[in-house]
């Protein structure tokens, strides 16, 4: 293991955090200081953040959404039709849908018995949940181009959803336009810090250190991602390891999922 993880892995386990739920996500996530990005999610979560009056009810729905169930997200989004007009609430739900579909993705098992039908219906669903998940990320944008907002924290909806559909171009032109309001946001920090990572530039570590420095949970996971691009996957496996037992973090625990199931296929 080199100096930089154990460091990061030294630094996360004595940092210490509060916990709040995400307005768009219904999660609970870590945070510390008054800006920082949903552990679930992604979302930024401000001083000034106003989430949508009825998330609340979203807190059973995502316990059941960790677990690969949509049921509830499903009858919460018919109950509450008026919420999807939010753009944050677009993308939390379309969040939620891509991490149920993970989930299932992830529940494959293959000393099943029989025909292995459980496995078939886990493919299947998946893939229903992934374009459930990207009907609501189009319709995110669709609805930040309606609102025709231009405030850094519009702009950052807008990068990360087009991150999380891969549309890497677009996402760029929205990081500069954040960039041309305030180099200093967090938004403008952390969203060149995924971009970063995502595109597997050589400035990752500078803005991953940045975020870190700020104690920034996510910082972490992409540290790790970061690592395992550069083929130090049992670095990136031992700071994955922390950052589960650490925080509620869906893509840093299949992500340590994933490099477990490799390292015991290559092992054998």
């Amino acid at each position: 293991m080199d100096s930089s993880t154990k460091g990061y892995i030294y630094a996360l386990s004595k940092a210490e955090y509060k916990t709040m739920q995400c307005p768009f996500c219904g999660g609970q996530t870590a945070y510390k200081g008054k800006e920082s990005f949903c552990t679930i999610c992604e979302s930024y979560l401000g001083p000034k953040t106003d989430g949508p009056s009825h998330s609340g009810s979203l807190t059973s729905v995502n316990a059941d959404v960790l677990n690969g169930a949509t049921d509830k997200l499903d009858g919460f989004l018919k109950a509450n039709p008026k919420l999807l007009s939010e753009p944050g609430m677009l993308y939390g739900v379309g969040t939620l849908y891509a991490i149920a579909s993970s989930y299932k993705y992830h529940d494959l098992y293959y000393a099943r018995e029989g025909f292995m039908e459980q496995n078939s219906s886990n493919v299947y669903a998946s893939l229903s949940m992934v374009s459930r998940s990207k009907e609501f990320f189009y319709r995110t944008l669709d609805s930040l181009e309606k609102l025709q907002g231009v405030d850094p924290v519009s702009l950052y909806l807008e990068f990360i959803t087009n991150m999380r559909l891969n549309r890497i171009l677009d996402a760029r032109a929205a990081l500069n336009k954040m960039a041309l309001m305030n180099k200093e946001s967090a938004v403008l920090l952390y969203a060149n810090m995924v971009y970063a990572v995502g595109t597997r530039s050589k400035s990752a570590m500078d803005h991953i250190e940045t975020l870190a420095g700020n104690g920034e949970p996510n910082s972490f996971y992409y540290f790790a991602r970061h690592q395992a691009q550069a083929r130090k996957l049992e670095d990136a496996e031992a700071m994955l390891s922390v950052i589960t037992e650490k925080f509620k973090m869906p893509m840093a625990a299949y992500m340590l999922q994933d490099l477990r199931t490799l390292a015991s296929k290559t092992s054998t």
